[in-house]
């Protein structure tokens, strides 16, 4: 955290984000970067249908409650982009593209956000098959 406050004092940055994955270290890592007044905005976790340990261990929800937002990677693909920011919890993700038509797919997901109960689901159902 001393690192990140030195980095935000000399200027170099403007706010800062962290990979934390559990809640204890989130909590206290907001208040550590509170105190030194540091704007620690947002939380960088791997996160999916298929990968919710930021859900089950309460991340995604402590995030909500301190005003962080999560920024995630590993979302797969087209529908499981969609899925992911469709709560409007997790304010970005990180797509790895190698072809046009994956950027193509990923910007038509980010325009299908809208799920029905009975889709959420059955996402939940095969999801927790895995």
């Amino acid at each position: 955290m001393g690192a990140l406050a030195s980095a935000v004092q000399s200027e170099k940055v403007l706010y800062v984000g962290c990979p934390i994955m559990t809640v204890s270290i989130s909590k206290q890592a907001a208040a550590i970067l509170n105190e030194l007044k540091v704007p620690f905005v947002i939380n960088q976790n791997c996160y999916s249908i298929f990968e919710r340990m930021i859900k089950n261990n309460g991340l995604k929800k402590t995030a909500a409650k301190l005003g962080k937002g999560i920024i995630t990677f590993s979302p797969l693909a087209q529908m499981v982009l969609a899925w992911v920011l469709h709560d409007g919890i997790v304010a970005s993700v990180l797509v790895g593209v190698s072809r046009l038509e994956q950027i193509l797919d990923n910007i038509e997901a980010a325009d299908n956000m809208n799920f029905t109960a009975d889709v959420l689901v059955l996402i939940e159902k095969i999801s927790a098959e895995k």
